[in-house]
């Protein structure tokens, strides 16, 4: 796995725990999230930017299944030149 890809895991995973850290703060102190409300644009921008990283993630996985495949295809080709290789050198003797 990449550098990048680690970090944006990363930036995910802490994403994630701050949602989570967030919903149990509500159960417990409903108050705060009536003062929050002042407040809703902030929520858009953390959504966002979930989306955007989740974005992300899709763009990097299929830049990854891409250059698999590409090379899964250069691999194939060179496995079908050694064979025709052999196939010749055997048809000599």
């Amino acid at each position: 796995m990449s550098k990048i890809r680690i970090i944006l895991f990363s930036i995910l995973a802490i994403y994630h725990l701050a949602a989570v850290a967030f919903t149990i703060y509500m159960e417990r102190n409903a108050s705060f999230l009536f003062d929050l409300i002042g407040k809703i644009t902030l929520f858009k921008y953390g959504t966002l930017l979930g989306l955007i990283l989740l974005l992300l993630d899709f763009l990097f996985s299929w830049q990854a299944s891409k250059n698999a495949n590409a090379e899964i295809n250069n691999l194939q080709k060179e496995v079908n030149a050694l064979k025709a290789k052999a196939y010749d050198l055997n048809e000599k003797k």
